[in-house]
């Protein structure tokens, strides 16, 4: 079961037609969505009510957690799955050091990292590593993680900030399996890292107008990286680039709803 892009959830829900003309449609195009975040799944669609909803997302969940890893690997407590689903969902990108997780749910490190591991292969969860031109760094250093979609985190939560759902999606959706924190806490969200092994650091900005200390990690980055492209996925309909004058980094501004389809 995968999830849909914001293309074919428009071609599902018969509104594929406001992408023609993103100018005259953009209110539609960001009304549809945020409905987008919470509708990743066909079956999700034609549930009108919000707690079936969410009840649909979390039977989905607690089958692969319950039914389908015990019955893959060794498991001798799902409950602990679900209760590290739910610590992610409540905080889309969390940081995860295992030695604290396992000190705070009581295991041991390897078995946090078995459960995680799970987790990751039952696709219910994204794990991000911190990006280094060092392989074995990168492996060493704090991961992210998220879960596999937004409308799962949405279906575990009482309230979440649009722009976190919008960073799930890119999670889900974007193929990054880098992002960005250094020592001095600068951070970008996600390092995409192209076929002729070019660096594109990259941020999600859910709002329509982007200030110069938006691009504030992103210079950092692309001068500490040489990376020539930097991109910044925003909320609205317009798009453009820009070089900037002093680190001569082009920077792409997108639309979020672009997301599965501009990487």
């Amino acid at each position: 079961m995968n999830p849909l892009s914001f293309e074919e959830y428009l071609s599902f829900s018969k509104n594929s037609h406001i992408l023609t003309n993103p100018l005259l449609f953009k209110n539609d195009i960001e009304t549809n969505f945020e409905i987008f975040l919470n509708n990743q799944f066909i079956e999700a669609i034609s549930i009108p009510e919000i707690d079936a909803k969410k009840e649909y997302y979390v039977g989905i969940m607690k089958k692969i957690i319950f039914e389908d890893i015990p019955s893959a690997f060794s498991v001798s407590n799902p409950e602990i799955l679900w209760r590290i689903i739910r610590m992610i969902a409540q905080n889309p990108s969390i940081l995860i050091d295992y030695k604290n997780l396992s000190n705070e749910i009581g295991l041991s490190n390897k078995t946090v990292s078995s459960y995680l591991y799970f987790l990751e292969e039952s696709f219910l969860v994204k794990k991000v590593y911190n990006f280094s031109r060092n392989q074995i760094t990168s492996e060493k250093k704090l991961k992210r993680f998220y879960l596999a979609s937004p409308s799962f985190s949405w279906a575990l939560t009482v309230f979440h900030a649009t722009g976190r759902l919008v960073e799930n999606l890119a999670a889900s959706l974007g193929g990054y399996n880098f992002f960005w924190r250094d020592s001095y806490h600068h951070e970008v969200d996600f390092i995409k890292i192209e076929k002729d092994d070019a660096i594109i650091p990259t941020e999600i900005k859910y709002k329509e107008t982007i200030q110069p200390n938006d691009l504030k990690n992103l210079l950092i980055f692309a001068k500490k990286f040489d990376a020539r492209r930097a991109m910044i996925f925003k909320k609205g309909t317009e798009e453009k680039s820009t070089i900037h004058p002093s680190y001569d980094v082009e920077i792409f501004e997108k639309p979020v709803y672009k997301l599965s389809s501009a990487l």
